[in-house]
């Protein structure tokens, strides 16, 4: 076994021969028969299944950027033996006027992986950035040492045989205000109302690992994925203008000052946004090695948010866009529980530096900030019809691969590589933050950034934040000085001698 686990070690694309699968299998099997009679003890599940969401119509995608995505934690790495051929030539290919339409299997075909203690080096033209987390890295010190086989297979419904209509589309996201976590999760529980739906098979064949741990990572990869395959469909939606506001009769302002009324006007100013938000906040939990979130917290004046705003979107747009000046795929949101919300513009004001003017788009007229207001501002970069600005040098998953270089063309592979000429859309993948800025929290969420230009935009955040506090802490101590300059709470030295004077007694003279 530690001679296997060496050779995988150095060799991740080594083709294993079907008798190092049969004494991995009969590994597996004995320590398995050993646990059964020691004392009755409870076995850990081999197989588990995971029931995907309505939503997924398409679970294909899903499926590559899960393998692309595990396959990024080095120390799970897709398997190649001597097989893999005959599996991947049992699929049945579906043609409309000369394109792939459907994709119909019993077994799915190269989707099995094995987890290795000893992790190996990442092939840079599969997936160039490890995607361990902290999670990851507990999971692969909890798993223990040894080597275990992980076979990943999709059902739909109770068929024998699966069928994937290619580019197949759900709208219940195009109309939701609001997503859940339990929307974008997977469920372990089969409701009676549900079989129609797609559902992930995951075995385990063990060694001398964990079985539970490896059950837990695979999990956590497969929720990741499906919250940023959840992700890149609703900018494709956005980008197609597809997102539709189901509260079209709703009023955007009308003065109220309740949450449900700020969802709704937020949402009708843009469609989608909220729902945008939910999914990165669920995911930056998980955690995702693509997704993060920073705030910082505390109170500062309504007249310098729009300065904040216009000077921290400008950073971050020199950090991803540095050498253009015009800027596109930015949508700037004001939001007031009188006025509701605007898409808005914000520019340097011509008469002064170090004022901003805020403008409504296509309208021109200028909102201003009174020191009473609580205005909140949202800036929205990557999202809507308008987002065509190439920054993949910063992304951390610039596509969703078909295949590593290194591996032997399958069928299966030759079909995805025909779908991916035929339909390049599904296979991208896109960059997105968004900022919040109010009086009392200043918010910053980054889907799909790379460490590098994520650590740079967290470091401008808190840059461009302590600044301001700085200045607001300046302008409220002149301000200060300016109320209490003639006011004194202990008497002048010159006030001070009067009274001692006027106090003391008069001197009296000597009696003759």
């Amino acid at each position: 076994l530690d001679a296997l686990s060496n050779l995988l070690k150095k060799n991740p694309f080594f083709n294993l021969l079907s008798s190092d699968l049969a004494f991995i299998k009969n590994f597996s099997n004995a320590i398995h028969a050993l646990k059964e009679v020691d004392h009755g003890s409870t076995l850990p599940d081999r197989t588990r299944t995971y029931m995907l969401p309505p939503h997924v119509q398409d679970p294909l995608i899903l499926l590559l950027m899960f393998r692309q995505n595990i396959c990024g934690s080095t120390f799970i790495q897709q398997l190649h033996h001597e097989s893999c051929s005959e599996e991947s030539d049992s699929i049945q290919i579906d043609e409309d006027h000369g394109d792939i339409e459907k994709i119909s299997f019993a077994t799915l075909p190269d989707f099995q992986f094995y987890f290795n203690s000893s992790p190996s080096q990442l092939d840079p033209n599969y997936q160039p950035l490890v995607t361990l987390t902290g999670k990851g890295r507990e999971y692969s010190r909890q798993a223990g040492s040894g080597i275990a086989i992980i076979e990943v297979n999709l059902q739909h419904g109770n068929d024998s045989e699966c069928h994937i209509h290619v580019g197949k589309k759900a709208d219940s996201f195009n109309t939701k205000v609001r997503v859940s976590k339990s929307d974008i999760s997977l469920c372990t529980n089969e409701p009676a109302e549900r079989h129609e739906q797609f559902k992930i098979k995951v075995e385990i064949i063990n060694t001398t690992v964990d079985i539970n741990v490896i059950h837990k990572w695979v999990h956590l990869s497969l929720s990741q994925v499906l919250v940023a395959w959840s992700i890149e469909r609703l900018l494709e939606s956005s980008r197609l203008c597809l997102l539709r506001n189901e509260q079209e009769g709703d009023d955007a302002g009308g003065g109220e000052g309740s949450y449900n009324s700020k969802l709704k006007s937020l949402n009708k100013t843009l469609p989608g946004f909220q729902a945008l938000e939910d999914m990165i906040s669920v995911a930056s939990g998980m955690p995702h090695p693509a997704i993060a979130s920073f705030q910082n917290i505390g109170t500062l004046k309504a007249t310098v948010l729009a300065n904040l705003t216009l000077e921290l979107l400008e950073s971050m747009m020199s950090l991803i866009a540095c050498k253009r000046k015009i800027f596109e795929g930015i949508n700037i949101i004001r939001y007031t529980g009188t006025d509701g919300a605007h898409l808005v513009n914000i520019t340097k004001d011509s008469k002064s530096k170090i004022c901003s003017r805020v403008q409504i788009s296509g309208k021109g007229k200028v909102l201003k900030d009174r020191p009473v207001d609580s205005p909140e501002y949202t800036v929205v970069f990557g999202f809507g019809p308008k987002s065509f600005m190439d920054v993949s040098q910063h992304q951390f998953f610039t596509q969703v691969c078909v295949q590593s270089t290194q591996q032997e063309t399958s069928a299966f592979s030759q079909a995805l590589s025909r779908i991916q000429n035929e339909n390049p859309s599904l296979f991208q993948r896109h960059l997105v933050f968004i900022l919040r800025v109010s009086r009392s929290t200043r918010t910053l969420m980054t889907y799909n950034v790379n460490p590098q230009m994520k650590a740079k935009m967290e470091l401008v955040f808190n840059d461009v934040e302590r600044e301001v506090t700085k200045a607001a802490e300046r302008s409220r101590g002149v301000l200060q000085s300016r109320c209490i300059r003639h006011i004194s709470f202990l008497p002048n030295d010159s006030v001070l001698n009067e009274a001692t004077t006027e106090k003391k007694p008069a001197k009296e003279e000597p009696i003759k």
